[in-house]
């Protein structure tokens, strides 16, 4: 797997410089409303994976997509509730390279944010600072089309949503909701579009801190936020953020702890929804 790295003077600076303002606007944003229609989650029976998969995903092994295919760099929310967008345009990108190698595509966020998640709004403010449910967006993307990346789209303008280059819609997209159904779908069929909770220490975090993120919740939060999961490590899951390549590991990357911020069927906070994963089949 890709070796641990670290960010260097420069990358600590600028996510320290970004995470006051990260975390202004994360006490700003609105949580999308929970769509009421939730399909049933795949039980781990249904979706096993071949016998050299679920050895790779016994107790103490590590699995990591980067060190199979060209995994796109991290993308850069900046101050928009945007990550959802950033977590499944990622995924569809990662499923679609490894369905047809040879065959990469770059997939706008912007669009899946703008124009999926807030079809029906046209102020950019509030388009900015309420996020989306992943589950409505993934079901829209089942009949309405995700859009090529262009430079300079994002943040995307609604009304630019007509005249963009769409490409296709998502087959299907199935919620994940334990560690051994998601390990075996990492490993067998490719990375995943998570949900997770986050507190204000998140927006700071470097590798130099600590090798895994554990949160702070003495900081303020939690905050929803969604990610995109590559792999898994003895200690935790393997993520790609989206608020810039600076953060976590120095590339955007990082490592979250088992059991920690209710991400892939663990425990929610008090007061908060449990989230899933979601694996998309393009």
């Amino acid at each position: 797997m890709s070796p641990t790295r670290y960010p260097s003077a420069a990358q600590e600076q600028e996510v320290a410089a970004n995470s006051a303002a990260l975390a202004r606007a994360y006490r700003a944003f609105k949580e999308p409303r929970r769509s009421s229609k939730r399909r049933r989650p795949r039980a781990p029976a249904e979706s096993l994976a071949p016998a050299s998969a679920a050895a790779l995903a016994a107790a103490g092994s590590s699995f990591d997509w980067r060190d199979k295919i060209a995994i796109s760099p991290p993308g850069d929310q900046k101050l928009c509730y945007a990550c959802t967008g950033f977590a499944i345009a990622a995924s569809i990108e990662a499923r679609q390279l490894i369905a047809h190698p040879g065959q990469p595509i770059a997939v706008s966020a912007g669009f899946i944010h703008t124009c999926i998640g807030h079809a029906d709004d046209s102020d950019a403010g509030k388009i900015c600072n309420l996020g989306c449910d992943m589950y409505a967006v993934l079901g829209a993307l089942e009949s309405n089309a995700y859009a090529q990346l262009s430079p300079g789209d994002y943040p995307f303008a609604s009304a630019a949503c007509p005249a963009a280059q769409r490409l296709t819609t998502i087959q299907s997209f199935d919620p994940i909701v334990d560690r051994t159904t998601a390990t075996n779908n990492l490993v067998s069929a490719g990375p995943l579009a998570a949900d997770m909770y986050i507190w204000e220490d998140f927006f700071s975090y470097t590798t130099t801190r600590s090798p895994t993120y554990t949160p702070d919740s003495t900081t303020a939060g939690p905050y929803l936020h969604s990610v995109y999961v590559v792999g898994f490590e003895p200690t935790g899951w393997i993520v790609k953020n989206s608020m810039g390549t600076s953060w976590g590991d120095g590339t955007g990357f990082a490592t979250i702890a088992y059991g920690a911020c209710g991400l892939i069927g663990e425990p929610a906070p008090p007061g908060k929804s449990p989230r899933e994963a979601y694996a998309v089949t393009v």
